[in-house]
């Protein structure tokens, strides 16, 4: 190796064996924290899905309930009227 050219690795070539296996443990530590991060964020994110998805569906079934309160159902007979202008009186019994 020259004097001007310097190598990076990650490991120091010189570090010795305790070293390497604080850094590995330290790396594989690092990483379960993270999948436990990950882990905890998706199920947080998919409550806070499911609270919105449950609250957006139960406005829409109160506004349909609303909406069906108002239609008026019932059976109707349709009666002609006569052309005639003056009162119509019903016929004597």
């Amino acid at each position: 190796m020259e004097h001007g050219v310097h190598r990076r690795t990650v490991f120091d070539v010189r570090a010795g064996w305790l070293e390497r296996i604080l850094a590995l443990i330290i790396t594989a530590a690092v990483v379960v924290l993270g999948f436990f991060f990950l882990a905890a964020a998706l199920i947080a994110g998919s409550i806070v899905g499911s609270v919105i998805i449950g609250r957006w569906w139960w406005l829409a079934r109160k506004l349909r309930r609303e909406r069906d309160r108002d239609i008026l159902e019932g059976e109707y007979t349709i009666v002609e009227h006569s052309r005639q202008r003056g009162p119509v009186l019903p016929p004597d019994q």
